[in-house]
């Protein structure tokens, strides 16, 4: 037992890890990550360790049993894309396949997407794949400077494209706009950019709260954009609908008007799944010890639950284009794939962000 305790410990310290005083991560996610991340360390911890032991199936077990991989790759009947996009923690963009876990290609190495600092990634993601699936969006650090980039490179080879300054890149279905957090040559966050990729021009929502943190995280059917706010400290966050042909003044303005789910205050919305039309919320502090960790699906329009999508503590999860399959990241850095039954089953490690 306390060899069990000990490695849930050890997965979330390396996940979350405390960050230290960096000039790329702005200083408001320095102090809320390391209030926060202590209380969900202990927490996921132990609620994993109490979840073992009272089912004999729990989360840990579907993170480390290498028994849910043997022998089963998915086929094509099962429509389970054959690979996909990873970002890795050695400061890889890659393509890998999703039924062995094998790098097929290397998209952008080290020299395009520079040097990660340990825990700039907790709030972000890295990576998105274009509506076509031909090419990633990707954030890059600078070479100097505490800004990042947006970079746009093709799966099939070629070198990156520069974007300009920002990060957390998030293109609509429809591939005409990118959405992201705004980045200077010193900082980055501050406001919401909306960008019209055929025009250029830009809609930006502000947020004048320096402690302040909003997240794009997808893109609804209908153009509204699905928006995480995280409050500093231990304070409750909200996932908000914003809609770009009426935006709000500032982030502030948008979280007084009713948000899609409040009090936030364990994780934020994760992905957008079709068709079941549900914007997936990574829960993990649901229980009184956090035992009932899960992803949970959310009406847009009613903010109702649709019910749990999968259990478990994830950090990342990206649905196909078919909303039948997840692709998930863990506390550990490593990539499962879960379908409509079954346990999620793990297919390659090391990565920071995934999308198919």
């Amino acid at each position: 037992m306390r060899d069990l305790e000990d490695q849930m410990k050890e997965l979330l310290r390396e996940r979350s890890g405390d960050i230290g005083l960096d000039p790329r991560i702005p200083a408001p996610v320095v102090r809320r990550s390391r209030r926060r991340r202590a209380l969900t360390v202990v927490a996921g911890a132990l609620a994993m360790v109490a979840f073992v032991v009272a089912v004999g199936e729990g989360i840990s077990s579907i993170a480390t049993d290498d028994r849910t991989t043997a022998g089963r790759p998915p086929s094509a009947e099962q429509g389970i894309p054959g690979t996909f996009v990873g970002f890795t923690r050695d400061d890889r963009v890659v393509l890998a396949s999703s039924q062995t876990g094998e790098i097929l290609s290397t998209i952008a190495g080290p020299a395009e997407v520079g040097r990660r600092v340990q825990g700039a990634d907790l709030f972000t993601e890295e990576l998105a794949l274009t509506p076509d699936r031909g090419g990633v969006y990707f954030s890059a650090f600078e070479r100097r400077g505490a800004g990042r980039r947006l970079m746009l490179a093709p799966l099939d080879g070629g070198p990156p494209r520069d974007l300009g300054l920002g990060w957390d890149p998030v293109p609509s279905a429809d591939g005409t706009r990118l959405a992201y957090v705004a980045c200077t040559p010193d900082r980055c966050g501050g406001a919401l950019v909306i960008r019209d990729l055929g025009t250029g021009e830009e809609e930006r929502v502000p947020w004048t709260d320096s402690d302040l943190l909003g997240l794009p995280v997808a893109w609804l059917p209908d153009g509204r954009l699905v928006v995480t706010m995280v409050r500093p400290g231990d304070s409750a966050g909200a996932v908000l609908l914003i809609d770009p042909l009426q935006p709000p003044a500032s982030l502030e303005d948008a979280a007084t008007i009713e948000p899609l789910v409040k009090d936030v205050t364990s994780w934020r919305a994760l992905a957008y799944r079709a068709p079941s039309a549900g914007v997936l919320i990574g829960e993990t502090c649901c229980g009184p010890l956090g035992e009932s960790s899960r992803i949970v699906s959310v009406d847009p329009d009613t903010g109702d639950e649709q019910g749990t999508v999968v259990p478990g503590l994830w950090f990342v999860a990206d649905p196909d284009a078919s909303g039948r399959h997840l692709l998930l990241v863990d506390a550990g850095g490593r990539a499962f794939v879960a379908g409509e039954a079954g346990a999620p089953r793990r297919v390659a490690e090391g990565f920071v962000d995934v999308a198919w």
